[in-house]
């Protein structure tokens, strides 16, 4: 018990760790890889600290209280908030680490660059019956310049960055359905897309964490 209550205490320090390293490489004007490098090990950090908090917290519930209706409870629970939190709470994380002071947030998925454009934030975790494949939406006429951040089933997160001319482009073919522009994006062989109706697909490889082309 005290080894795992010591290594528990370590893991805020060596978060603080990560993030000033972060800080630091985003100061000099590190390569976005080693940031986005560097964020994702604080990223694992998290997930694997949230796991060891989910296990002491089981494992410290009376073994009476478990009954197969608290779990189920619990499960539904969880997914509940996944659904209707995830996109928010991961979109927050993201811009916290790796944009900081660069945007300022106005609401939801909005936030306001440098260059004094508004720029919309997209979430969505890769589609488990269809892989590769991410589906994301901004509110029409509400946004200038886009992120779209795409997490695959392994925990990787990639940002799709579409400056303003991009937008300006090819905002009339992109689909749009309640209320909102929609972005199909996809990989096949290496490269990035999104699928338009009328133009089939654009290539955007060019555009993965060039994080310059919005800030």
């Amino acid at each position: 018990m005290e080894h795992e209550h010591t290594a528990l205490d370590e893991l805020p320090a060596l978060r603080l760790n990560l993030r000033s390293e972060i800080q630091i490489a985003a100061k000099q004007g590190g390569k976005s890889t080693n940031i986005f490098e560097l964020a994702e090990r604080l990223r694992t950090g998290d997930a694997l600290l949230e796991q060891v908090l989910l296990l002491w917290q089981r494992k410290s519930t009376p073994l009476s209280s478990q009954t197969s209706e608290t779990s189920i409870a619990e499960d539904i629970t969880i997914h509940d908030i996944s659904a209707q939190q995830r996109g928010e709470t991961v979109r927050s994380n993201w811009v916290n680490m790796m944009l900081g002071k660069a945007v300022r947030h106005e609401r939801r998925s909005l936030y306001q660059n440098g260059r004094g454009e508004t720029l919309g934030i997209a979430y969505a975790l890769e589609a488990e019956n269809r892989k590769n494949r991410w589906f994301l939406g901004l509110p029409i006429n509400k946004f200038e310049s886009a992120i779209l951040l795409c997490e695959s089933l392994d925990g990787k997160r990639d940002a799709i960055c579409l400056p303003r001319e991009f937008i300006a482009k090819h905002k009339e073919a992109l689909s749009k359905a309640n209320g909102q522009v929609k972005f199909n994006v996809m990989t096949r062989e290496g490269e990035w897309y999104i699928k338009v109706p009328k133009i089939v697909r654009i290539k955007i490889t060019e555009n993965v964490n060039k994080l310059s082309l919005v800030i």
